[in-house]
C-alpha cells in the first residue's frame, strides 16, 4: 500500500508542448478586403472616379509624401496599390513605386519634383515596318538602337529606332544598355524580365507602359515621344 501511495504521489510530468521548441501559431489573418472598401469607391465608379481615389489614398501613403504619423505606410500602401490594379488595367506591383508615382503625379509634378527625371525619349519607328506586314513577313530585323542624348530641363532627350513591333520590354532593355549607367541602374533589383527596377516607360499621358505589350498597341508612330521617368538614388 505504501509503495502505491509513493508512485502516485509522484509529480505529473509536464504535458509536451504539440509545437515543440516553435511558439503556438498566431491568430489568422485579418480576411482581404474588398478593393472597393480599400479605396472608398462603389462599384459604379467611373475610372476616372477609382483614379481620384487611388491618388488621394496614394499621395498620403507614398514615402515621399506620407507624414511621421502614418502607421504602417508600406503595408498600407500595398494594399492601395494592389486595389487600384484589380479594379484597372494598372500593371504593375506594390514594389513598384516609380510606376505608383506615374499613376499618381503628372509628368509635369514628376520633372518638378525632388524624386525623379523625366527623359524624353523620340521614337524613330522604321519606315518600311509602318506600310503593313510585308516586311515583317519578309523577315526583316530591326536593330534596336539608342541615339546621343541632348541635356533637357530635369532629364534629357534622346532617339531609339526600332519597330512598332518591339515589345516594350525590348525597348527598355535598349535603353538600359545605353543609359543605365547616367542613371545609376546598377545594382537596383531586378524585375521578371531581368530589367532594373526603378523607372519606366510612360505614354505621353504618364500611363506606364507594359513590358509584355508591343509599341504597336499603344498606337505609337513614328516620331511620337514617350518618357523614362527614373528614381533618383539617395
Amino acid at each position: 500500500m505504501l509503495r502505491l501511495l509513493a508512485r502516485r504521489a509522484r509529480p505529473i510530468a509536464p504535458r509536451r508542448n504539440p509545437f515543440g521548441n516553435c511558439a503556438a501559431p498566431s491568430k489568422p489573418p485579418a480576411p482581404k478586403r474588398s478593393p472597393y472598401v480599400v479605396l472608398g469607391v462603389d462599384k459604379h465608379s467611373s475610372e476616372a472616379e477609382i483614379k481620384a481615389a487611388f491618388r488621394r489614398l496614394a499621395m498620403r501613403l507614398h514615402p515621399d509624401t506620407r507624414g511621421a504619423d502614418v502607421e504602417d505606410g508600406d503595408a498600407a500602401l500595398a494594399e492601395v496599390v494592389d486595389a487600384y490594379g484589380a479594379l484597372t488595367d494598372a500593371a504593375f506591383g506594390a514594389e513598384h513605386l516609380v510606376a505608383a508615382a506615374c499613376e499618381m503625379y503628372s509628368l509635369r509634378e514628376l520633372r518638378d519634383d525632388a524624386f525623379h527625371d523625366v527623359h524624353d525619349v523620340v521614337l524613330l519607328l522604321e519606315q518600311e515596318l509602318l506600310g503593313g506586314d510585308d516586311a515583317v513577313e519578309a523577315g526583316v530585323a530591326t536593330e534596336l538602337r539608342v541615339e546621343a542624348a541632348a541635356v533637357v530641363a530635369g532629364g534629357s532627350r534622346f532617339a531609339v529606332n526600332c519597330s512598332e513591333y518591339d515589345a516594350v520590354s525590348d525597348v527598355k532593355r535598349a535603353i538600359e544598355a545605353a543609359r543605365g549607367g547616367d542613371w545609376a541602374l546598377e545594382g537596383r533589383p531586378r524585375d521578371r524580365d531581368d530589367l532594373s527596377t526603378g523607372w519606366e516607360l510612360v505614354g505621353a499621358d504618364g500611363t506606364p507602359l507594359s513590358n509584355h505589350f508591343f509599341l504597336l498597341d499603344y498606337g505609337l508612330r513614328r516620331d511620337d515621344v514617350i518618357h523614362a521617368v527614373v528614381r533618383r538614388r539617395a
